[in-house]
């Protein structure tokens, strides 16, 4: 069987990250990544939770356990109903909703879920593997997930694209306006004021007093 340091390693180039990227990438010095992947030195909690926020298996890193079924297993039909649902949620869980609104195809989750199930060894007297899913707080369901959504996709790039200078103007501006009023604004309204006025100046990258005045005066009522 494989070792810690060793399945480590092979995350790693899974995702296609040399050491020196993936060092950058979860915060420690490229001397500790090649020690925790030679097996010189053990890794601790912290790194463990954020090798797992850069999308590695820790699981299988601990444990050497199977990372999920081949996509020729993924054919045999008792696994292929597990993969696709069935009537396992009926009344319970409404997966297609859930992937509408994460804007996630079927076929992505369908991967994603395969790539997630693992085998455990049953207790019966046969010892026959049979599916099951381990439950971590490991796992790399949330960033695999992640990754297949549209809808998580936009948010980030959007993130990405923000403009915190226009941002921090607007904020400043808005609580200048409410402060020779000697007003204070809910903060549900001052989001909404916020975002309102964000997206009026951001073509033109130029805060407008007389708008925010004015904003400010409609929010107050």
């Amino acid at each position: 069987m494989s070792t810690f340091s060793e399945r480590l390693r092979e995350e790693r180039k899974r995702l296609g990250l040399s050491q020196t990227e993936f060092a950058k990438a979860v915060g420690v010095h490229l001397n500790t990544q090649s020690r925790y992947e030679k097996g010189h030195t053990e890794p601790d909690m912290a790194y463990l939770e954020a090798i797992s926020q850069a999308g590695v298996d820790v699981v299988y890193v601990l444990s050497g356990m199977a990372r999920g079924f081949s996509e020729e297993e993924a054919k045999r039909p008792e696994i292929r109903r597990l993969i696709g649902g069935g009537d396992l949620w009926q009344g319970e869980f409404d997966c297609d909703f859930f992937l509408e609104v994460l804007g996630i195809t079927k076929g992505d989750w369908e991967d994603v879920v395969r790539r997630n199930l693992r085998r455990w060894d049953s207790e019966q007297p046969s010892g026959k593997a049979i599916p099951g899913v381990v439950a971590s707080s490991f796992s790399s369901w949330g960033p695999e997930i992640a990754r297949a959504s549209r809808v998580i996709g936009g948010l980030i790039e959007s993130a990405s694209s923000l403009d915190s200078a226009l941002l921090s103007k607007v904020l400043e501006g808005l609580d200048e306006a409410l402060s020779v009023r000697g007003e204070t604004m809910p903060a549900a309204k001052k989001a909404q004021a916020v975002a309102m006025l964000y997206r009026s100046f951001k073509a033109s990258g130029k805060v407008d007093p007389a708008m925010i005045e004015e904003a400010v005066k409609l929010a107050l009522g």
